[in-house]
């Protein structure tokens, strides 16, 4: 019947309806899941720009350690520069003596760890500079994702949006379709009132479906405003980060040139600084040439003073020699001119002997004539020949004898010929005397000569082998560090806290190579201090000073 047709076709409108309206609702739940799609795309862009937010905070905190450590190197290597402006001062001002080739070690140690610094400075920033190297590779790769996946999630929202309305298209025209289909049959088979009744159920329905497309429309729009705003957000994070990324990109290659400067200036620095140590090892090698020369001269004079105190020691003995057989001569001289002045003496004695002998000769001589001549020439008639004539009847002239004569005993031997034989052989003696007098004067003058120079090179091999101690000393020194210094320090705390100088004070010594002026300026001092400590020997001091005071006083008075 009608009714029936009218109650089927009621039911089928309901149905479609309440297609319809699941359609809607599924079409309400799709966008309510496009939503939420979109909320979990805007977290996961907020969670990307807050991550992004992070790695430019972290990427400027990198970079303010970056800026600080260049600061540093900076810092360091005006340091660097200013010791190595000092050094190279020292070494100007330091070029003489034995200070020099303290100062010339010390200059050497400072300038290698200097050097050693630098270089673990210069790896440091290499490695400093590769670590940021890497981690601006991974924050760009990072950045790349970021990218990749917002363009894909823009990509993904832009299809789904899409489809969504293309689903919306279909289902519009799909109701569209239906509501005509079901007006198009209202018409053909329900009577008048039942289509208004029909008609006002579908006005109701189209008007639920408009306050349905309605609200679409303002999800759409509100997506749509959504999408835009993202977008827009989307642009203005990607437009800072790139501006930030850019920023970040000259700064790092602002850092990069300076790094590289920097790494110049340390490689000048590090060239002149290993242009000075090979200087400085030039000097020290030219230093110990010389200090080999020195130890050779040393050794020549050596062996020199050696050959210089066996010479004189030869010289001592030719000297003692031609002493003693001066002093030969001059006696033998002496005596020869003894016995010549007592022969001279005994000449002038037989002189006045024979003068009177003479004298009384011819006295005798004259009375014996005239009373003889007288007595036999009276009573004989004959002449006495003279004493000395020859006598009558001689046929010839007789010999003349010989008779006794003091002078002719004593002065027989020495005639003209052998005095004059013997001054000449004086005068000979004496020149010979003098030259040899003259030769130990030279030979003397050259002995007092040798002993100067012996003294000069013996001081100058003590000076020599005090440098060598100071030498041997300086470097037991510098190989302290190879020492145990917890030793050396609980050996230093016992000599302060205890005071036992005299049993520490030698493996303090010991350790750290002290000079013997030095151990025995310790000494005096610790001595010193004693006894300013010691109030009885302070007591037993001032009592003696002040007796010795008052004895002087009560004697002088």
């Amino acid at each position: 019947s009608l009714e029936g047709k009218v109650a089927e076709m009621a039911d089928k409108a309901r149905e479609t309806s309440a297609a319809a309206t699941g359609e809607v609702e599924s079409l309400a739940a799709k966008l309510s899941a496009a939503e939420a799609e979109i909320r979990a795309v805007k977290a996961a862009s907020d969670e990307d720009s807050e991550a992004r937010s992070n790695r430019l905070a972290e990427m400027e905190e990198k970079m303010k350690t970056l800026t600080q450590r260049e600061a540093e190197l900076a810092s360091l290597n005006e340091a660097a520069s200013a010791e190595i402006a000092e050094l190279k001062k020292e070494r100007e001002n330091l070029k003489e003596g034995s200070e020099k080739k303290k100062k010339d070690s010390q200059h050497t140690d400072k300038l290698k760890a200097v050097i050693l610094e630098l270089k673990r400075k210069l790896a440091k920033m290499d490695k400093l500079r590769q670590k940021e190297a890497q981690e601006m590779s991974t924050l760009k790769v990072l950045l790349q994702d970021a990218k990749q996946k917002s363009q894909e999630v823009e990509e993904t929202s832009g299809h789904e949006v899409q489809r969504l309305e293309s689903e919306l298209k279909t289902y519009k025209a799909r109701a569209h379709m239906l509501l005509q289909q079901k007006d198009d049959q209202l018409k053909n088979t329900v009577s008048t009132e039942m289509a208004d009744k029909y008609k006002e159920k579908i006005t109701s329905l189209e008007g639920e479906v408009e306050e349905l497309l309605g609200s679409r429309k303002e999800i759409e729009q509100a997506f749509a405003e959504l999408q835009e705003r993202h977008s827009i957000e989307m642009r203005e994070a990607a437009d800072i980060h790139k501006a930030e990324l850019q920023t970040r990109e000259e700064q790092v290659v602002e850092a990069e040139q300076q790094s590289k400067q920097i790494a110049g200036d340390m490689e000048q620095t590090l060239s002149k600084v290993q242009a000075s140590l090979e200087l400085s090892e030039k000097e020290k090698g030219d230093l110990e040439e010389k200090y080999s020369s020195l130890q050779e001269t040393l050794e020549t004079y050596r062996q020199e003073s050696e050959e210089l105190k066996e010479l004189h020691e030869t010289l001592e003995k030719e000297y003692k020699m031609y002493k003693q057989a001066s002093e030969e001569i001059i006696h033998d001289k002496e005596k020869e001119i003894n016995e010549l002045n007592a022969l001279k003496d005994n000449g002038r004695f037989v002189q006045s002997l024979r003068q009177a002998a003479s004298g009384e000769e011819k006295v005798a001589a004259a009375g014996v004539g005239a009373s003889g001549a007288r007595a036999f020439g009276g009573a004989y008639g004959e002449s006495v020949p003279e004493v000395g004539a020859p006598p009558a009847g001689s046929i010839g002239p007789e010999p003349e004898k010989k008779g006794f004569s003091l002078e002719d005993d004593l002065l027989g031997d020495i005639t003209s010929s052998n005095i004059i034989e013997a001054a000449s052989l004086q005068a000979s003696r004496d020149a010979f005397l003098e030259e040899y007098v003259q030769r130990i004067a030279e030979l003397e003058g050259e002995a007092q000569e040798y002993q100067k120079e012996i003294s000069m090179r013996e001081q100058l091999e003590s000076v020599l082998k005090e440098e060598l101690r100071k030498k041997e000393r300086e470097e037991s020194r510098s190989n302290l560090k190879n020492t145990d210094m917890e030793y050396l320090k609980n050996i230093v705390l016992k000599l302060l806290e205890t005071g036992e100088y005299e049993a520490l004070l030698p493996v303090v010594s010991t350790l750290l190579a002290l000079s013997p002026d030095e151990v025995e300026r310790v000494r005096e001092a610790y001595k010193a201090r004693a006894q300013a400590s010691d109030p009885i020997d302070f007591a037993t001091k001032t009592a003696s000073d002040v007796s010795n005071s008052l004895y002087g006083w009560m004697f002088n008075k």
